[in-house]
């Protein structure tokens, strides 16, 4: 059978041709249906209505389809009398929404692992810059403090510019670990440049944290209001 599914984004679909074909109905029965239990088939999402390009070499119309997450395409089919036609075409269609929901998650595992290496290696990166860059500074300044002082302080500030609690950064989603990243390469930028600049260990701190905390203001901004 031919592919039911497709995946757009982190996002699984089929569409209303798709099922009629499969089921042998008239495509325009079925979207008449989802025009008639619309407010139900929303509860999963809103239904999107698409054109599709005419496969007639000589052109013609678009065709309008509805596209389909699986709890849609599911309830479209509850929908339909069982024939064996419709009962194959299901079993097919829910075979496919499983194998493709595999794919995805393989997708985001892989994504995942790597973004947690670069977190790993930006965090090394951090910490290798405050023992041979900052912490030689502050002896030099008089600081007296034990080392682990020093990288707690630069931890704190980025968990507290994201809103991470202490001891949880292995419960982080994908999204979260970019942002932790971002946050520890501009704090290791940030401190090199304060110590080429001759700050005090005191204001290399102050200055980062503040840098830090404008980023993560910017970045909330966004996600609210831009959706970016």
């Amino acid at each position: 059978m031919k592919d039911l599914v497709i995946l757009q984004g982190k996002n699984i679909f089929t569409n209303s041709l798709v099922i009629a074909e499969g089921t042998e109905n008239e495509h325009r029965s079925i979207i008449r249906l989802i025009q008639r239990y619309e407010e139900k088939f929303n509860r999963w999402g809103k239904i999107r209505f698409v054109d599709l390009k005419s496969e007639n070499p000589l052109g013609g119309r678009p065709m309008t389809v509805a596209l389909l997450n699986e709890q849609q395409a599911t309830f479209l089919i509850t929908l339909l009398r069982n024939t064996d036609v419709v009962l194959d075409f299901k079993s097919e269609l829910v075979d496919q929404f499983y194998k493709m929901r595999e794919i995805l998650l393989q997708r985001k595992n892989a994504e995942y692992l790597e973004v947690r290496s670069a977190v790993s290696s930006g965090y090394k990166k951090l910490s290798d810059t405050i023992q041979q860059v900052l912490i030689p500074l502050a002896r030099e300044q008089g600081s007296t403090a034990d080392e682990k002082v020093f990288y707690m302080h630069y931890a704190k500030s980025i968990n507290k510019r994201l809103g991470i609690k202490s001891k949880s950064r292995d419960k982080l989603s994908v999204g979260k670990l970019y942002e932790v990243e971002k946050l520890q390469d501009m704090a290791e930028v940030s401190i090199k440049d304060l110590v080429a600049e001759g700050e005090d260990y005191h204001r290399i701190y102050k200055s980062t944290d503040q840098t830090l905390e404008k980023y993560s203001r910017l970045s909330m901004f966004k996600q609210r209001f831009l959706g970016a």
